[in-house]
């Protein structure tokens, strides 16, 4: 017994080095040498070998080949998490670019679980109440001031490219009220 423990250290002993150094060859092909240390793959790899040993006809070839798909593996695993953080990042894109203002009133309202009915609910005052969905859209989806609002919702009444206080109040209180149908619709639904 004592002699195959002695053949399998002195094998490990000289091929060290050179499993080594196919190691992190291969991590640096999948560029993960900042990921994983070659040591922790050598370990891993030595724990299969002893493990296989028996059904192993040629060793170095085996454990280069048990190199690599161990290498693959973690090349998967961190694919697979930059695919889910970039699948994340994109939805985040989408809702910036589909969003309703977060820190308005209506969002407190709307959780993510509700987004659904709040669409029905817009679709629906776009059809019953055109110029109040306008007055969302501009505000919400568009995130125009109610400065710039009243610009174009008043812009007969605009002199001089000024727009007045009067006339931005004006469009701030239609947008109240346009937001408390949109409740209203919402609560119906």
């Amino acid at each position: 017994m004592t002699s195959t423990i002695q053949k399998s250290k002195s094998v490990y002993d000289l091929n060290k080095g050179e499993l080594l150094s196919v190691i992190q060859t291969e991590l640096r092909a999948w560029k993960l040498i900042h990921k994983y240390q070659p040591e922790d793959i050598y370990q891993e790899v030595m724990y299969q070998y002893e493990k296989y040993k028996a059904k192993v006809k040629a060793p170095k070839a085996w454990v280069n080949r048990v190199i690599r798909n161990t290498i693959t593996g973690y090349a998967k695993k961190q694919y697979a998490q930059k695919k889910s953080l970039l699948q994340h990042k994109e939805e985040i894109v989408f809702e910036k670019q589909c969003r309703i203002d977060y820190q308005s009133s209506l969002m407190a309202i709307f959780d993510r679980n509700r987004r659904d009915l709040l669409y029905q609910a817009l679709g629906r005052m776009e059809e019953e109440y055109p110029e109040d969905y306008l007055l969302i859209q501009m505000r919400f989806f568009e995130e125009l001031s109610w400065k710039e609002i009243a610009a174009v919702k008043y812009s007969d009444e605009v002199v001089d490219g000024e727009v007045d206080k009067k006339l931005v109040s004006r469009a701030r209180k239609a947008g109240e009220r346009a937001l408390g149908k949109l409740y209203k619709i919402f609560n119906d639904l």
